[in-house]
C-alpha cells in the first residue's frame, strides 16, 4: 500500500504544478489584457476631458 500512495503523491504533484502554471500563464495574459483595456481607458478619459473643456470654453 505505501509503495502505491508513494508513487500516487509525485504524480498528483507534478498536475498540481502542471495546473498551478496554467493558471500563473492566464493571470498573467489576463493581467496584460487588463493593462491595455485601463491604458485605453486612460487615454479615451483624457480626450474626452479635452473635448469637455474645449466645449465649455466655447
Amino acid at each position: 500500500m505505501e509503495k502505491h500512495s508513494s508513487n500516487i503523491e509525485p504524480k498528483l504533484k507534478n498536475k498540481i504544478i502542471a495546473n498551478l502554471e496554467l493558471i500563473d500563464d492566464e493571470v498573467n495574459e489576463l493581467f496584460l489584457e487588463m493593462k491595455e483595456i485601463l491604458e485605453s481607458l486612460k487615454k479615451t478619459t483624457s480626450e474626452t476631458l479635452e473635448i469637455l473643456k474645449n466645449n465649455k470654453d466655447s
